[in-house]
């Protein structure tokens, strides 16, 4: 039996419960057979661990069933399970992935390898704490795709030993850069080819139907934004895509206001001109986690000559002193409060404006989940770049082959899954005969939960904690039920010698 499943004997089953209780060895087969063939219209006979997530219980309503209840647990409980895994650093460089297990009792260290494919690149010892939980990291290079798993050698379930990721080769980052008089060419050398690709377009010939297919969205310095431009950034980020804002010196208040009304209810109300140094920076806004060693306290700071006062509800990157945010934003969304032209500012310069940009550019294109679970409601993105949206994309791998539930945008198919796949493995994303993506799936977590129903819980006509007390059990049954029989044949020779006596014998 495998974890949480139960086997319960009926007339399609038979076999399959024979050869069950064989493996134990509990008694002959002959003895099995007669056993289990005779009674099959009245009894169930159930062998299982009973665990809590196989749901409750419930006895057949008809009285006439007896049912008959055997417990197979292990002696010792104890099991380590690959929880999770998860990037937990992405440099320009190399990703960090880091794995958590997670064990129901006291474990000593347990070694934990990393496979791209069958090929060992990575293996590691994990170090338990007084929580029952361990977590290992692994340096992997960002630009190489991998068909990964992690995998543990455990004494306890198997099926919960391996952990399938995969991690696509990282796409250049689409950006689009709308101009306004100033020079972005201090842009274009933070994005650098081997990683972006950039566009660049004034906001006067600017062809609104790519703007959907960019990442990130620069507005360099406008003077003023079109309301139709405004509509159109609207629902790019709504979409999921990222938007910077770098404003103009004198720039129109209210086109802008217009755009910013969208985000963090921003509104600018005023343009200040005094000189102001960027004193401040909040090290643990997810853009600069992992940037600054340590926190900085004799940085050169950059200056302003001028800028806007603002009301919003968005969280401050960087800021002057007295609290006055110079950056704002999260989630994709960012405004300076000051113009970064070198003719108002010499942040240009400044060691700051590398990591703040380019983390900009680079957290915009979000990297793929590692995995999915199986039994979960998943919905899996393939860009279009990657295949005909009018296609018919197929999910295989070299045991299973379906189709599943898909949606054609512009710019992409989105596939959702539900019933399938039904094992944990890495599958292909097939546009005919066409690789285009790979999709890892693996079993819930839950299903490695030792927790058992205790029998006495369950209603039954017997419940024994093995398979030989509960062939004994059904042995005596059988005996009792053969009796009776007996007692009916020797009742009617008794009545049939009683009438003989009285008709032959005066």
């Amino acid at each position: 039996m495998v974890n949480g499943d139960y086997l319960q004997r009926n007339d399609g089953q038979l076999g399959d419960f024979i050869q069950a209780v064989q493996e134990h060895g509990m008694i002959t087969q002959s003895e099995q057979l007669d056993i289990l063939t005779k009674g099959l219209a009245n009894r169930d006979d159930i062998i299982s661990d009973f665990q809590q997530l196989m749901g409750s219980f419930t006895s057949d309503s008809t009285n006439q069933v007896k049912t008959h209840l055997a417990t197979l647990r292990p002696n010792e409980v104890q099991n380590i399970i690959i929880d999770s895994a998860y990037i937990s650093k992405n440099s320009a460089q190399n990703i960090e992935l880091t794995a958590k297990l997670v064990s129901n009792s006291k474990t000593e260290n347990t070694p934990v390898s990393l496979f791209n494919a069958d090929k060992l690149i990575a293996k590691t010892s994990a170090v338990f704490g007084e929580d029952n939980t361990a977590s290992v990291v692994f340096s992997l290079p960002k630009d190489e795709a991998i068909d990964g798993s992690i995998q543990i050698a455990d004494n306890g379930l198997g099926y919960d030993n391996t952990l399938y990721f995969n991690i696509g080769k990282k796409e250049k980052i689409k950006t689009l850069i709308i101009s306004g008089n100033t020079a972005s060419n201090y842009i274009k050398r933070i994005f650098t080819s081997d990683e972006f690709l950039v566009e660049e377009n004034s906001f006067k010939s600017i062809n609104y139907s790519v703007l959907s297919d960019k990442s990130i969205i620069i507005l360099n310095e406008l003077k003023n934004i079109p309301s139709a431009l405004s509509n159109a950034l609207k629902a790019h980020t709504k979409n999921g895509g990222n938007l910077l804002i770098i404003p103009a010196q004198g720039l129109d208040k209210s086109s802008y206001n217009l755009l910013l009304g969208n985000y963090f209810n921003t509104n600018i109300f005023a343009e200040i001109s005094r000189e102001r140094n960027i004193a401040n920076i909040t090290f643990s806004h997810p853009l600069y986690k992992g940037v600054f060693e340590k926190k900085v306290s004799n940085f050169q700071y950059p200056t302003v000559n001028s800028y806007y006062g603002i009301t919003t509800a968005a969280p401050t990157l960087l800021g002057f002193a007295s609290d006055i945010p110079f950056l704002i934003g999260n989630n994709g969304v960012y405004l300076f409060t000051a113009s970064i032209s070198k003719e108002n500012s010499n942040f240009q310069g400044s060691p700051l404006i590398v990591p703040t940009l380019y983390n900009m550019g680079s957290n915009s294109l979000k990297l793929p989940k590692l995995y999915n679970t199986i039994g979960t409601t998943a919905k899996v993105d393939v860009s279009s770049t990657a295949s005909d949206k009018n296609s018919i994309l197929k999910i295989k791998n070299t045991e299973s082959e379906f189709v599943p539930l898909q949606q054609s945008f512009s710019n992409k198919t989105r596939l959702t899954f539900t019933e399938n796949p039904t094992k944990a493995g890495i599958y292909s994303v097939m546009d005919n005969t066409n690789e285009v993506g790979k999709i890892s799936f693996n079993y819930k977590k839950s299903e490695s939960a030792l927790r058992y129903t205790p029998l006495e819980n369950l209603q039954a006509t017997t419940q024994d904690s093995s398979i030989n007390n509960l062939f004994q059990d059904l042995k005596k049954d059988q005996s009792v039920n053969e009796l009776w029989k007996w007692f009916v044949i020797l009742a009617l020779i008794f009545v049939l010698t009683e009438v003989l006596i009285q008709k032959f014998i005066k």
